[in-house]
């Protein structure tokens, strides 16, 4: 099950905005928390904030500087300190040579060692041939504000799979396009993946549950607005739900279509197109011709009553198809989203979300 957090950064803003935004992604089951401690001055002005958290229930990580462990005398071979305020993990920003990281799972205290593997996915085979308490390991990304740094898609999964495949629990990040700000104040945007930069929030979440090597998700950047919490604690593993612009001029039979709760992906899979399995057996409207408009990847579509023995079954494209006239578009999948098509894999459960304001898609427009 992916559990969802949010990071927070004590010295940018008061505490009672980080407490009230706590007590609101608690309220929608979010479990965990994120603090960049970079200071020994950063460090004290959190303490009150893991105390609070502690107290709502929340799995406290805190990222941690070489120069903190300086200034509180911490060492490979006693990070009491760290249980002593309250933390669950510690995030090491920057490794040490693999040894030192493998002997720290053999605290006396439960504390859990998080590996960076944005910046070294190697530091897990290094750590792991020091045979560490693999129970107490985990892995871990960063995020990137700056344009164009973003991690790609391949090295994430490449990097991220190491370590799963190796046992660990992993974590990703997301961001608000409503966030204020970051590390830095001047810092909004968080993306891990670079290609997430413009996504909104559910999206990248969306993305990165159907990949399916996350198994916790943190908003980066302060604060997500409530809907957005709302809408990522309502997200299921195993449906992938598409954000859909509606066709103009749909019948309310076509709509019916859309709003089906749980489409399942055939098993047969074809290059061209997704069929289903539910429409033709549970809904069973036989339409007329309508928007038959030849067919763009991206675009969900229904067999009319022109198309014999086949009437009434849904599909979306994969690649562009000329239309016989048979077939009715009924709406398309958000740009943004299109590229997720790939995981409609066979047996795959998915179904549409109507997006608000966006008007009708117009063809001729």
């Amino acid at each position: 099950m992916i559990e969802f957090g949010v990071a927070l950064y004590p010295d940018d803003i008061s505490i009672s905005h980080d407490i009230k935004y706590l007590e609101m992604v608690r309220k929608y089951n979010f479990s965990e928390l994120f603090l960049c401690l970079f200071s020994a001055e950063n460090l004290e002005n959190s303490k009150r904030i893991i105390n609070i958290a502690k107290e709502m229930g929340f799995f406290i990580t805190a990222d941690i500087h070489f120069d903190v462990f300086k200034d509180h005398g911490l060492n490979y071979e006693d990070i009491s300190f760290i249980k002593e305020i309250g933390l669950d993990a510690i995030r090491l920003d920057k490794g040490f040579s693999g040894f030192e990281e493998a002997m720290m799972t053999y605290n006396d205290f439960g504390i859990f060692i998080d590996l960076n593997i944005s910046s070294d996915y190697n530091i897990v085979e290094k750590v792991l041939s020091y045979r560490p308490r693999k129970s107490f390991l985990r892995a871990s990304h960063n995020y990137y504000p700056k344009d164009f740094t973003g991690l790609s898609e391949e090295y994430y999964i490449k990097s991220t799979s190491f370590a799963k495949l190796n046992g660990l629990k992993t974590s990703g990040f997301i961001f608000s396009q409503n966030g204020d700000f970051s590390i830095k104040s001047s810092i909004s945007k968080t993306p891990m993946l670079e290609m997430h930069r413009n996504f909104d929030i559910v999206t990248q979440a969306k993305h990165l549950i159907n990949m399916e090597l996350s198994d916790k998700i943190i908003i980066g950047n302060c604060y997500a607005k409530e809907d957005e919490i709302k809408k990522l604690s309502e997200l299921e593993e195993s449906i992938l739900s598409f954000d859909i612009i509606p066709m103009k001029g749909i019948s309310d039979k076509e709509k019916e279509y859309l709003e089906f709760p749980l489409y399942t992906c055939r098993g047969d899979n074809s290059v061209y197109t997704i069929r289903t399995l539910e429409a033709r057996k549970k809904i069973k409207n036989i339409c007329v011709k309508n928007n038959s408009y030849d067919i763009n990847r991206g675009d969900i579509f229904i067999d009319n009553e022109n198309s014999e023995g086949y009437e009434g079954e849904l599909s979306i494209a994969l690649k562009n198809i000329k239309n016989n006239g048979n077939m009715n578009v009924l709406a398309r999948v958000k740009e943004e989203e299109i590229f997720m098509l790939k995981y409609l894999d066979s047996w795959k459960k998915f179904n549409f979300n109507f997006m608000k304001g966006n008007g009708d898609y117009d063809r001729n427009r």
